[in-house]
């Protein structure tokens, strides 16, 4: 293997031509790249065509004639002589690449992009600012009240930790895990979502976030692919009855959900994450083990947590006003959730910047207002006609 390989997609020098619009190949410059992930982040994806690369090295130097393409690289990288592939056409903005899925030193690691010379810089500069804003970093704002050490465990170091994979292949455990992230509205489950997407890309997990059951229908072969795999169904309770999305009853969608997680076709090295603010809607059917094997219980802060909470994103406001509104937060009966806390911060300090200070009664109101609205926007409709 080498560091720099020069190589042309011989066995899809046609589809190439037409899809980046190539007319005259003579004259033009193709490059080669990799990102990973990429099928995340672009705007169209055109079709799929699954097949075996073939390549010709031609030797040492940046740009070298190959077939009819003159091909630069823009990374080195070493790959192995035969590449099992996926190629798929896209779009990021109005520019136009080819994508192949390729293993390198692991399953499905890396994304081959192919493009027109002079375009290449633009569609990295595109991708990776979508890369870049859907990225979530735990360590750039701070964390009250939760421990991701429990979703780590189930997630994270039940699809990594060699000796415990070991132990579960010698007592005929299968190797998949279904997870609930169960609690009411702002409690903490979607920052735990993406705390675990963060953790999930860094260690080359596959990272899937299904947004409607018809989503998961589609694309349910990806749950018998090679690899380590988190799929994740927010709002599955809500997702399940809303008919427009998935065109059948709640429990004919539940019932084929079940039959990938727990069907004859066995899956490997998969986490099914599934979040709802209420559980009681699901029949005892769905949460037996083997199906979810983990409920994690995400609850409203308590007053030491609000009272951390307050204290550490309202640093520069004054001492007397810190304590008076979690005086205030505490004392209220109705739900206080980390999200509606989030809320009067943010609210105060936009205040303290366009009015360069604040004073308790201020605070008061937008903590008032800020409960007002969240009680209405939490609001569970009342679910008892379904037999989940």
């Amino acid at each position: 293997m080498k560091d720099e390989l020069e190589f042309i997609l011989q066995n899809y020098e046609k589809e190439i031509k037409k899809w980046l619009e190539i007319k005259s190949p003579s004259n033009i410059e193709l490059a080669v790249s990799f990102f990973s992930e990429s099928e995340k982040y672009v705007d169209e994806r055109i079709m799929e065509k699954k097949g075996i690369i073939k390549y010709n090295d031609s030797g040492g130097g940046k740009t070298n004639y190959i077939s009819s393409f003159r091909v630069t690289f823009f990374q080195d990288f070493s790959i192995g002589e035969e590449l099992l592939t996926d190629l798929t056409y896209c779009k990021v903005g109005e520019y136009r690449f080819v994508k192949i899925i390729s293993p390198f030193t692991r399953d499905r690691s890396y994304d081959l992009i192919i493009s027109v010379r002079h375009q290449m810089e633009r569609i990295l500069t595109l991708l990776n600012a979508k890369k870049a804003a859907s990225n979530f970093d735990p360590d750039s704002i701070p964390v009250i009240g939760m421990d991701f050490k429990e979703l780590e465990e189930n997630t994270i170091d039940f699809l990594l930790n060699k000796e415990f994979r070991a132990f579960c292949n010698a007592h005929f455990i299968p190797l998949k895990r279904g997870v609930v992230l169960e609690g009411k509205p702002g409690t903490g489950k979607t920052l735990s979502l993406r705390w675990l997407k963060e953790k999930a890309l860094k260690n080359k997990i596959q990272f899937r976030n299904f947004e409607s059951p018809r989503e998961f229908l589609e694309e349910r072969g990806r749950y018998f692919e090679d690899g380590k795999k988190i799929f994740i169904f927010e709002d599955f309770d809500t997702s399940l009855i809303d008919r427009e999305k998935t065109g059948d009853t709640p429990n004919a969608v539940l019932g084929q959900v079940l039959n990938v997680l727990e069907g004859i076709n066995q899956i490997h090295d998969t986490v099914s994450v599934f979040t709802t603010n209420k559980i009681n809607v699901f029949d005892k059917a769905f949460l037996r083990p083997g199906r979810i094997d983990k409920v994690i219980t995400y609850g409203l802060p308590n007053e030491k947590n609000m009272q951390d909470f307050i204290y550490t994103y309202l640093n520069d406001v004054k001492e007397a006003i810190r304590v008076g509104l979690v005086k205030f937060v505490v004392s209220k009966e109705t739900d206080v959730s980390y999200a509606v806390l989030k809320g009067i911060c943010d609210d105060i300090n936009i205040h303290i910047f366009n009015f360069k200070t604040i004073d308790l009664d201020a605070a008061l109101n937008i903590a008032k207002e800020k409960l007002v609205g969240a009680n209405k926007n939490n609001a569970v409709k009342d679910t008892k006609d379904l037999v989940l």
